[in-house]
């Protein structure tokens, strides 16, 4: 049971979140913006903890850029994110109206039409650009599912944060039963409308869960979730990948891309490696709208390929793991071509 300060506490962050959500968007779109900027700014200088997080991912992934660069991508990293919060916050302004205004979608009406093809869709992410606006288009485009939520610690903010990502139709799902879940809705569910589901692959979960060691950026790996590869596996649906770029003037440009190849007979091991690979390529060309202070890299094997972070640790389970999935090079092109100083996209 929680202690009466932790109640107490929790209580007062539900309440100041509420607030918040409440006050935000009231304002300007630019406003908003502007705030985030500042915010990220003050986020970045105070928070040692997170940036150094941030410096020694990028270092990790890419030991030869130079300490400069890696600062201007951390930089430009946790303005993307703070960004993409408060958007999250704002974007209870869209309506079926006006969010054309702000989101240029492409590929949805594809998407929306192979759901109909294999009677359901599944649609994965990352922590990529704007990817809470790029969830969010979907329930008015026409993808409208089951989108798996990570629950927080004070479960009292899981009620705001859920209100805020069904607010263009989708329905959350948490982590427990998930799995059911999500297959009942990539088959067609109870409800015809919402016959597909939508995760994030680049979460860092523990090696006991149902997980798979991807090897990313040359050698680093990551415990990453591997149940959108089961669900294909077991329904035939194929991936989806989702991204949201963000542009200067506030919109983002939204992709529902093709599906991504993978050989016949593929392992849900390999189908989450050819995804990885799929995305890290964006990634590697514009670095500052990935989420580096997050601990993508927690666990490492025994013997590495490459160094890994400092607050990388090893553990039997996940030893397993990168035994029992080897797997290939990953992708090649080592690259950045940002469009723009802070790799958005000019509006």
């Amino acid at each position: 049971m929680p202690s009466r300060w932790k109640s107490f506490r929790y209580r007062l962050e539900a309440a100041a979140l509420r607030t918040f959500a409440a006050l935000l968007p009231r304002l300007p779109r630019r406003w908003v913006l502007r705030m985030a900027d500042a915010a990220s700014a003050l986020w970045y200088r105070f928070d040692a903890r997170s940036r150094r997080v941030a410096l020694e991912n990028l270092r990790a992934a890419f030991p030869r850029l130079s300490a400069r660069r890696r600062e201007f991508i951390a930089r430009g990293a946790a303005k993307n994110f703070a960004r993409t919060f408060l958007s999250l916050f704002w974007s209870v302004r869209l309506t079926e109206a006006n969010w054309q205004e702000w989101m240029i979608v492409e590929g949805a009406a594809a998407a929306a039409e192979r759901r109909k093809q294999f009677g359901g869709t599944l649609v994965c992410g990352f922590h990529f650009g704007n990817f809470e606006w790029a969830a969010l288009s979907g329930g008015w485009a026409g993808v409208r599912g089951l989108v798996l939520a990570q629950e927080l610690k004070n479960p009292a903010l899981d009620a705001v944060f859920n209100g805020l990502r069904e607010h263009s139709g989708h329905l959350i799902a948490p982590r427990t039963q998930a799995a059911l879940k999500m297959l009942r809705a990539v088959k067609g569910g109870r409800r015809a409308d919402h016959n597909a589901a939508g995760l994030l692959v680049d979460l860092t979960l523990p090696p006991e869960m149902p997980t798979v060691a991807l090897r990313t950026f040359g050698g680093l790996r990551i415990c990453a979730p591997v149940l959108h590869a089961v669900l294909r596996e077991r329904t035939g649906v194929p991936l989806t990948p989702l991204i949201g770029f963000p542009r200067r003037d506030g919109t983002v440009r939204i992709i529902f891309g093709e599906p991504v190849p993978v050989p016949p007979g593929a392992t849900p091991e390999q189908v989450a490696q050819a995804l990885w690979d799929h995305f890290e390529t964006f990634i590697r060309r514009r670095p500052s709208l990935w989420l580096w202070s997050y601990k993508h890299f927690r666990y490492r094997p025994a013997r590495p390929e490459k160094p890994f972070p400092w607050y990388a640790m090893e553990h039997p389970a996940f030893e397993k793991l990168v035994a029992e999935n080897p797997v290939g090079e990953g992708p090649k092109d080592s690259s950045f071509k940002p469009q723009g100083r802070d790799g958005r996209e000019k509006g």
